[in-house]
């Protein structure tokens, strides 16, 4: 009885998540831009054709340079320690 209760509990706690999932998926893609700043600044980058999303920063062009480089820097510092020892 007790079990049954607690995964009937569950599953309408996953319903009511998933519903309000939809909902703010719904919101996002209306179109629908907020008043202030924030929707200002929507508003721009949907007038300019700006894609400006979060990965943007996380997409660097010279990314493997970058990490060939902090490779070579921890096997001199690996190097170097094994010398001191």
């Amino acid at each position: 009885m007790l079990k049954s209760k607690i995964l009937t509990n569950c599953y309408i706690r996953f319903l009511i998540g998933l519903f309000l999932l939809g909902i703010i998926v719904a919101f996002f893609s209306s179109g629908w831009f907020p008043p202030g700043v924030c929707g200002a600044v929507l508003r721009h980058n949907a007038a300019e054709d700006l894609d400006a999303s979060p990965l943007f920063y996380s997409e660097v062009e010279n990314m493997s340079e970058l990490e060939n480089g902090i490779t070579q820097i921890r096997k001199s510092e690996e190097n170097e320690t094994n010398v001191k020892k």
